[in-house]
């Protein structure tokens, strides 16, 4: 069986490492991997999907508030097409304005600090699976996931 865990690097790794060597893993079943970003990782790769999404999305609530304006134009003094205008402009500013702030705040978490730095894979018996992964998620694993080998 196969577990393997991404962690940041911290002492928690290392407390980790050094719990599941107490516990019986052999020094050669555990491998740490460290993560490299490529060159996207320095957080400028955001740019383009943030602003497609925002457009996206203002296109669509302009598209909706353009329908009601149209509807609201006939019973108002300027009329369905100056309605329909102002209601398009603003919708479309709106939903672009807040679905770019949300798409700015999830960038903000999601700064390369933040990615997983390493990933530790360890090798042991399948009934070992459970108290492992206890052990990892206990030492702060951002996520935990396992395989049984083949053959």
């Amino acid at each position: 069986m196969l577990i393997m865990a991404a962690f940041h690097l911290s002492l928690e790794l290392e407390e980790a490492l050094l719990v599941l060597e107490k516990d019986g893993v052999e020094r050669r079943g555990i491998m740490v991997v460290p993560l490299h970003t490529g060159p996207e990782g320095d957080g400028t790769g955001w740019k383009s999907d943030w602003v497609q999404t925002s457009f996206e999305t203002g296109m669509a609530l302009g598209t909706a508030s353009a329908v009601v304006g149209i509807s609201q134009g006939f019973i108002r003094e300027w009329g369905p097409l100056i309605w329909g205008l102002i209601t398009a402009i603003s919708g479309f500013l709106l939903g672009f304005g807040l679905c770019a702030l949300f798409q700015y705040r999830l960038w903000r978490r999601m700064t390369p600090g933040r990615h997983p730095e390493a990933m530790v894979i360890i090798r042991c018996r399948p009934e070992d699976t459970n108290r492992l992964r206890s052990v990892l998620w206990q030492h702060g694993a951002l996520s935990v996931g396992n395989v049984a080998e083949e053959g």
